[in-house]
């Protein structure tokens, strides 16, 4: 699952260490350089450790959902990256970059994923208007439902493309294009507790599959 997320993860943080590279060498600074270097590496560790220690925070309240719980461990997750991320931008000791230009296009790399959570849930819940939409069109035919799918698919489209381009202009005009890889960095960081949520659809799916086969309405007995 997910081995797209994986791969794009690896070429992002190989792509932001050579663009360290490339950035410093130009003007002479190895020590920097290899610090630019290892800074990937460093977001991508840290990363690993909050969505680790996120998923501890996935608890399931008496009168909660699941997709409550499961975001619970997600914002948790986004809190603790924070917190590595702020150690990482302070004890990074680059001449002449400040704590600003490393943690904000990181924190910003962090906010948008949030903001494609949400949008993702409006779009896919089945308690706002999208998905209320198409099921009310699937009443008149099928007609009407292949067309108010695709109208629904396009726009939602839209709001995420907005909130990627804003996330790269805000990390551009803060650190330039280092500062969109860091970005980028601190984005795909949280691919773990991601890919930890989406994966409570596939195993619903399967369940609900071998309860229909097994005809059970409510609950099955052994």
């Amino acid at each position: 699952m997910a081995a797209d997320l994986f791969e794009t993860y690896a070429v992002t943080t190989i792509a932001a260490m050579i663009l360290g590279k490339i950035i410093t060498d130009g003007a002479g600074l190895a020590v920097l350089g290899t610090k630019l270097i290892t800074l990937p590496l460093l977001i991508g560790g840290v990363a690993i450790i909050a969505s680790i220690l996120g998923s501890f925070f996935v608890r399931l309240g008496r009168k909660q959902g699941i997709m409550a719980a499961l975001y619970k461990g997600l914002a948790a997750s986004g809190i603790f990256a924070l917190i590595g991320f702020a150690w990482i931008a302070s004890s990074a000791g680059l001449p002449g970059v400040t704590f600003g230009q490393l943690f904000y296009p990181m924190l910003t790399g962090i906010l948008v994923t949030a903001l494609i959570v949400v949008i993702t849930d409006y779009y896919t819940a089945k308690r706002f208007r999208p998905v209320k939409s198409i099921a009310e069109a699937s009443n008149t035919g099928h007609g009407t439902n292949i067309i108010i799918g695709l109208s629904v698919g396009m726009e939602a489209t839209a709001l995420p493309i907005i909130v990627i381009v804003a996330g790269m202009l805000t990390a551009f005009w803060i650190s330039g294009l280092y500062g969109v890889a860091l970005a980028v960095m601190a984005m795909l960081g949280m691919a773990g507790i991601v890919v930890a949520i989406d994966s409570f659809g596939p195993i619903t799916d399967n369940a609900g599959g071998i309860a229909e086969m097994a005809n059970c309405r409510r609950r099955c007995v052994r």
